[in-house]
Formats: structure tokens, sequence, C-alpha cells
């Protein structure tokens, strides 16, 4: 709340998820065809990569084995139709949520 009425702009940052040192990053974002889910692990771990639409209706799963240090993992979005979706990872020790915006 700003009680002058005056307002600034700040300049525009990305962000990464981060904790527990488990770091989700997803590019290009938004998304045509094909999107990389860039994952930072502290360990091995087995985990559930999951996409839903904007109603919450699960569109794709996948299981993948991550192993400590970066991966790479390919998520196709071509025959998705444009829209917002979340993706959701989860490992056993925590889940993330990042948002994608896919376009046509």
């Amino acid at each position: 709340f700003d009680k002058d009425g005056k307002f600034i702009y700040s300049e525009i940052r990305s962000v990464r998820l981060t904790a527990n040192g488990l770091i989700v990053g997803v590019y290009p974002n938004p998304i045509k065809d094909f999107a990389n889910v860039a994952i930072d692990m502290e360990q091995d771990a087995e985990a559930t990569l999951t996409v839903n639409d904007a109603l919450g209706k699960q569109v794709q799963t996948m299981q993948v084995q991550l192993f400590k240090g970066p991966n790479i993992k390919k998520i196709n979005m071509a025959s998705h139709a444009s829209g917002s979706y979340l993706l959701i990872l989860k490992t056993k020790a925590e889940t993330k949520t990042v948002g994608l915006v896919k376009t046509n």
C-alpha cells in the first residue's frame, strides 16, 4: 500500500525455485512444441513429472530417474492446446510446481 499514490517499476528478473537443493527451471517458456526441464539435484532420486491444465486435469505424466547434479528432461507439449499449465515435479523428499504457457 502506497500512501502518497506514487509508484515506481523495478527491473524484471528471472527466478529459479529452490529449496533443499532442488532447482527447477523450464525453457523456453512460453512453449511451442517442446520444453526442457532443468533440474539440479543434491542426490540421485526417482521423480514424477506431471503436467496439469488450467482446470487441474492431468494431461501428461512421466517417471524419471534424476542424478546428483544437473539434469535436463524434455517434455512434448506439441499436442496440447494453447493455454496455461502447471508442471509438477515430485520426488520422495519434496514437490515443486512451475507455471507453463503453451502457444501455437
